[in-house]
């Protein structure tokens, strides 16, 4: 018994360190892979500075899309200091 509840919890915990899947709807998060990201850079997306985050062997931005975003094209602005 204790075997099965270590594999149940060692396969679902593998789950949390996931990248969230990207939904470019309303309520959903737009990802952005940076592989040159440099720590003075900042990442923005519709006007606003958003989170950049290292993932594996590079850099991941992440923008949560407004519920009130209506459909169009939006752009990510990348800003070296």
């Amino acid at each position: 018994m204790k075997i099965l509840f270590t594999l149940l919890l060692l396969v679902f915990s593998l789950r949390l360190f996931a990248l969230p899947q990207q939904a470019l709807v309303p309520g959903g998060i737009a990802l952005l892979q940076l592989p040159d990201y440099d720590k003075d850079t900042r990442v923005l997306f519709n006007g606003k500075r958003i989170a950049v985050f290292p993932y594996k062997d590079s850099w991941v931005a992440m923008a949560g899309i407004s519920l009130e975003t209506r459909p169009g094209d939006y752009e990510f602005s990348i800003r070296q200091s």
